[in-house]
């Protein structure tokens, strides 16, 4: 069958796809993180670790290691698991976790219930295609999806939901229709969340008109949507770019009387902010505080990001402060987007006063590793934030390395950058090396003005 292949496809025997952490590099599920050594010492005991895995809340929030160590024992001491409800805690515990990997160890779990003398049930299967759908293996849960089809429990409405959230994880959403009409076809009545996860399969920006007929296919067939699926459509409107049935989607929402919550409220928000309309995203902000909804730091972040990308620095020092009254921590680079709004307005003081903020509370300090991991070019605050950094440890060649980086992203490092770059060369060389750079700064300054190709990247030494 599907499942023992692709079982034995992945590893041969089961046991090889669970070790001891920490394990030595490059073993078979790459997992980096391990318990410390105390724990896995009492892992290691086949009581303690049955013990842990038959425990029902707490098991969920063990690190993917530790999960690997339970199971790892379990084949060590035992052979595997023993009992069928081991199997099921096990199975569920996977399907839980986040690691990318571990789709692959719950594929030798299931296989080896298969072969045991235990009869498999629906809740297995279940546990172990969420596995594969977090791990965006949809193939592997429809494999899963068609084995069951042999089973007594096949014709369950959750074990097809189970298929459409497969297929919304890898955006198949022709799949999830046509799993949607088997459905029909065999008589199982879909539920509110049965359509939530088809629209969440349309959510590639190009099947919005799809997720509008699937929305008004609910609505005909007597089930009355909820915010989710509102919200669900909301989103493949907004990635198709189309703001009006953004709005007016959610519109409709508040006409059927259900509330709107800070899902839908944000949807709305980033549909204005892709349309850069930073005037209605500030109303939908307005529309929270009315419904009292309250905000989270993404959605400040993207309202604030709007209203600096078109010149409102006033409106991003209001929002700032509007996040501290509601005491909302801001993200990585909220406290940049509102330095570079105020920078091209000319305003150095309050510049350099919010890149300062920024970085006081940790949060600045490392703009230019997030925008080298994003590859999106880093903004003038956040290599104000850098210089900033290299101020408090008195590393003056990295800021010479610095401003020479500004220079050839043909980025000014204007007043506050040669003001931190002479504190840094006072602090660390001298106040006549201070007073030489400052004044190299300037001629180099007047040198780029009058150059027509522009910076060449050159800092004098």
């Amino acid at each position: 069958q599907n499942v023992r292949r692709i079982a034995s496809s992945a590893a041969s025997p089961p046991c090889a796809m669970v070790r001891a952490s920490p394990g030595p590099p490059g073993a078979p599920l790459g997992l980096r993180r391990a318990p410390p050594p105390a724990a896995i010492a009492d892992i290691r005991s086949i009581d303690v670790a049955r013990e842990r895995l038959l425990r029902r809340g707490p098991f969920k929030r063990l690190a993917p290691g530790e999960v690997v160590d339970i199971l790892n024992t379990f084949y060590t001491e035992e052979g595997g698991l023993t009992t069928k409800k081991e199997y099921t805690a096990a199975l569920v515990a996977l399907s839980t976790q986040e690691c990318s990997r571990l789709w692959e160890v719950t594929l030798v779990v299931l296989s080896s219930l298969l072969g045991s003398r235990f009869t498999s049930k629906k809740r297995q299967y279940k546990a172990a295609m969420a596995s594969c759908s977090r791990a965006s293996q949809w193939q592997r849960a429809l494999g899963l999806f068609e084995d069951a089809r042999q089973t007594d429990f096949f014709d369950k409405v959750d074990l097809h939901e189970s298929a459409i959230t497969a297929c919304g994880s890898g955006r198949q959403w022709q799949g999830a229709l046509d799993l949607l009409e088997q459905m029909q076809k065999r008589e199982l009545e879909p539920r509110s969340l049965t359509y939530s996860e088809v629209l969440k399969s349309c959510q590639d920006g190009e099947q919005w008109p799809t997720a509008l007929k699937v929305l008004g296919e609910l609505c005909t067939s007597g089930l009355q949507p909820d915010t989710v699926v509102f919200s669900d459509t909301m989103v493949a409107c907004k990635e198709g770019g189309q703001l009006g049935w953004v709005q007016d989607l959610f519109l409709a929402m508040q006409q059927r009387g259900i509330e709107a919550d800070q899902l839908s409220y944000g949807v709305v928000v980033d549909a204005c902010v892709r349309e850069r309309d930073w005037l209605e995203a500030m109303q939908t902000l307005v529309r929270m505080r009315l419904d009292s909804v309250k905000p989270d730091a993404r959605i400040c972040n993207a309202v604030i990001g709007s209203c600096a990308e078109s010149g409102e620095w006033e409106r991003c020092l209001e929002l700032l402060s509007y996040m501290r009254s509601l005491n909302v921590n801001p993200i990585p680079g909220t406290y940049a987007l509102a330095a570079d709004a105020c920078d091209a307005q000319g305003l150095i003081d309050e510049e350099l006063t919010l890149v300062q903020e920024g970085y006081r509370i940790g949060l600045d300090d490392r703009g230019l590793a997030r925008s080298a991991a994003s590859g999106s070019p880093p903004s003038k605050a956040e290599y104000l934030g850098a210089l900033l950094s290299c101020q408090s440890t008195g590393d003056w060649e990295q800021v010479l390395w610095l401003l020479d980086e500004m220079w050839r992203n043909d980025l000014d490092p204007g007043v506050n950058g040669y003001r931190i770059t002479s504190e840094v060369a006072a602090e660390c060389i001298s106040p006549f090396a201070a007073r030489r750079l400052e004044d190299q700064f300037r001629q180099r300054k007047a040198m780029l003005a009058e150059a027509p190709e522009g910076p060449s990247g050159v800092l004098p030494e």
